[in-house]
């Protein structure tokens, strides 16, 4: 079995709704990884091409950077804890 891991990270706000109640808005620095795993490596011997997986991972963080994550599309419908991070981002 073979696993590719990415990684990257951004800074941006947001306030949990946690039983009717609204926390304070506070910050973090969001850790984000991505893993590839797979039983064969392609014809260069590779599993995926590394360089596209943290493309990948960068474009569906990018619009977070710096920003409340309750104004992000993303997260209209839901509560912005790392969980619903996480989903979005799988």
């Amino acid at each position: 079995m073979y696993r590719i891991t990415v990684s990257t990270n951004f800074q941006a706000s947001h306030q949990l709704a946690l039983s009717g109640t609204i926390e304070p808005r506070h910050s973090h620095d969001w850790q984000v990884e991505a893993a590839i795993s797979g039983k064969n490596l392609n014809e260069n011997g590779l599993l995926f091409d590394f360089n596209r997986l943290k493309k990948m991972l960068d474009d569906a963080v990018g619009g977070f950077k710096d920003r409340k994550l309750e104004d992000c599309p993303a997260f209209e419908s839901m509560n912005t804890s790392a969980e619903n991070v996480a989903k979005y981002v799988y």
